[in-house]
């Protein structure tokens, strides 16, 4: 019975040992996988649009194939990575800042991983116009915002070359300009630049600051009423709204008036009797302009004395001879208004003189009249005004007469 049972044991041994060797035949051991390495992308770092499909971005490595694929942190929305391949696809759905993502390829032998940058910029920004694209505004007076619109992508930032004029201001993050301007600026291009994280996109404005229309314009005597041969009292003009820039005036003024076309002063001398008339004078600045009506006329002086003129010299006594007396200003311009009676008299007892005259407005301050010296010597005829006794003649006119041939 003992024998029996060592004989099993024996028979065990001996075919475990047989098996232990190969004997009989049996299974290869499976061979060793080889880990993956060198896991790469390319473009890396990738930057994407918001909105618009990626080309794929497939994956290289080194050492044995990798079976599966993996990525940390979650890709950006729309991204995917495929599993089996690695290829990275999709449309990019948000805006995503630039990051890092850990991809990782496997297999039976071990893992490779490879840091990937990934960025999706918005869309960049496009067709930049503004509400008000050539803008003319009044110093002083807060300006209607001017809003922006465009198209692309949101823009998230606005800025502008060159500065603004005084008082106005562009928002940075909305773009609207608003303001009061304080200052006059001639017509200049501004260049407004949108910008976001596709890029920019740029328009051109055209900015003109004037200042306030003038108005209310006066002057300080409007009717004004000169003399002929007097210095008139300076006319000065004064208005509301903007500061007047240039003066002008029409008609032209009756002569020897003049007209300031930076101050719109009236000053000087008239030299001429003119009608009542009107004359329009118009107060000029960047912002417009304003009128005003303004009435002058140019009376004749008042007489103060007389000339008396045309007798020849010398002359022979007792030869009558046109006489002509004219009634004159203080200027010497004839007082073409004058009228009144006018009286003769002479340094010779014996000259021949027209009786009294009275001056009418039909003779407009000059009447002819006939005289006759008798005396031989040197002398004068006056013409004297009966009412006044003051309106004399000027310069007595001296006559030398000769006595006549017999």
């Amino acid at each position: 019975m003992r024998s029996t049972k060592w004989l099993g044991i024996s028979l065990a041994a001996a075919l475990l040992l047989v098996l232990g060797c190969g004997g009989g035949g049996g299974s290869t051991p499976p061979p060793v996988v080889q880990a993956p390495t060198a896991l790469s992308y390319s473009p890396n770092p990738a930057v994407y649009t918001k909105g618009s499909a990626i080309t794929t971005n497939i994956p290289s490595n080194s050492g044995g194939a990798i079976t599966t694929y993996g990525v940390s942190p979650a890709l950006p929305a729309g991204l995917s990575l495929n599993a089996a391949t690695g290829a990275i696809t999709g449309t990019p759905t948000s805006i995503s800042a630039h990051a890092v993502y850990v991809v990782t390829g496997t297999n039976a032998g071990g893992t490779t991983s490879c840091n990937l940058g990934l960025t999706v910029n918005d869309v960049t920004p496009s067709g930049l116009t503004y509400t008000s694209s050539t803008a003319v505004y009044t110093k002083g007076l807060a300006i209607t915002a001017n809003n922006p619109s465009n198209g692309g992508g949101a823009v998230v930032s606005y800025s502008i070359a060159p500065a603004l004029p005084t008082g106005l201001g562009i928002n940075a993050s909305t773009g609207v300009i608003s303001g009061t301007p304080t200052a006059i600026v001639g017509t200049a291009t501004y260049t407004v630049t949108a910008t976001n994280s596709g890029g920019i996109t740029t328009a051109l404005l055209s900015i003109t600051v004037n200042d306030m229309v003038p108005s209310n314009l006066t002057y300080a005597s409007n009717p004004a009423t000169y003399t002929r041969g007097t210095a008139i009292t300076a006319n000065t003009p004064s208005s509301s709204g903007g500061v007047v820039v240039s003066y002008s005036v029409t008609p032209t003024l009756p002569a020897g008036l003049a007209f300031s076309t930076t101050t719109g002063v009236i000053s000087g001398t008239p030299t001429v009797v003119a009608a009542s008339a009107d004359y329009t004078v118009t107060a000029t600045n960047s912002g417009g302009f304003t009128t005003a009506s303004l009435t002058i006329a140019v009376n004749p002086g008042a007489a103060t004395h007389f000339s008396v003129t045309g007798f020849p010299s010398p002359a022979t006594a007792g030869v009558a001879h046109p006489v002509t007396i004219t009634a004159l200003d203080a200027a010497n311009y004839t007082a073409t208004g004058y009228s009144g009676t006018v009286h003769f008299t002479s340094s010779d007892p014996t000259a021949l003189l027209p009786g009294d005259y009275f001056f009418s407005a039909s003779d407009s301050g000059i009447k002819s009249v006939n005289c006759t010296l008798k005396t031989a010597g040197t002398q004068s005829i006056t013409a004297t005004d009966t009412t006044t006794g003051s309106i004399r003649v000027f310069d007595y006119i001296l006559q030398t007469l000769e006595t006549a041939t017999r």
